[in-house]
């Protein structure tokens, strides 16, 4: 089985309002999906970011090679590393989900199987949701948002912080009143932060005993990591951005 072609489709969507998060505002919703065509009429797709500028210049790093070679393909597309700030295109995350779906599919196993085994048949999912809004009164805005989402059944919310440490702790704790004690709720920063201001912003959210806190500094601080890690009881999610 041989790569024949690779497609990628860039979803674009306007929105009725905008929204945004510690780093932008956008008005747009916006996907990519990586197609992935074999000679033996077997398609794979995969959601995510695509390094399509470099299999530009290099189609035979993918076309004409076996989709088995997963990981051989993938560190092929990686681009030089770089810092965070200046690394430039992904690797192509989309595609390599999209080789991990025609591998699955040729083997008839799920993919679980094939990267070791299925530690679990059911999970709970969270929803990442209240993003920044025009509201006149952002707190209250979130908070109102955050019953709609318990509403409809979810038990785990995860919002979005970032916009000065006075301003997240008063809708953080919006929120919480908002959703009671026994909603799981987490905290996601975009990187906003350096260490030395997540760490005290980091001890004045504790009191709302968050789930954990995604990136609250950039994705290759690792010694700004390694002390919130040391001075917060809170648990602490990045690499989001960083390969």
């Amino acid at each position: 089985m041989k790569i024949t072609r690779v497609r990628v489709h860039q979803l674009v969507a306007p929105m009725r309002r905008r929204f945004g998060w510690s780093l932008n505002w956008t008005s747009l919703r916006m996907a990519t999906l990586v197609e992935v065509n074999t000679d033996c009429g077997l398609t794979g797709w995969g959601d995510g970011g695509f390094g399509g500028e470099r299999l530009r210049r290099h189609p035979e790093l993918v076309i004409g090679r076996s989709p088995f070679e997963v990981e051989a393909i993938y560190d092929d597309l990686r681009p030089p590393a770089e810092a965070q700030h200046d690394r430039g295109e992904p690797a192509g995350a989309g595609l390599d989900v999209a080789l991990w779906d025609l591998v699955g599919k040729a083997l008839d196993m799920p993919v679980s199987k094939l990267l070791g085994r299925r530690f679990h048949s059911r999970i709970t999912p969270y929803c990442t949701c209240m993003y920044r809004q025009d509201w006149p009164d952002l707190a209250e805005g979130l908070a109102d948002e955050a019953r709609s989402w318990v509403a409809k059944g979810f038990r785990i919310l995860k919002m979005k912080v970032g916009y000065g440490p006075d301003l997240d702790v008063a809708i953080v704790r919006a929120v919480r009143r908002a959703v009671g004690a026994s909603i799981g709720l987490a905290i996601d920063a975009n990187c906003a932060y350096d260490d030395a201001t997540a760490l005290a912003l980091g001890r004045r959210l504790e009191e709302f005993n968050l789930l954990w806190w995604e990136e609250p500094v950039w994705a290759d601080d690792l010694a700004g990591y390694d002390r919130l890690r040391r001075f917060l009881r809170m648990p602490l999610a990045g690499g989001e951005t960083f390969s």
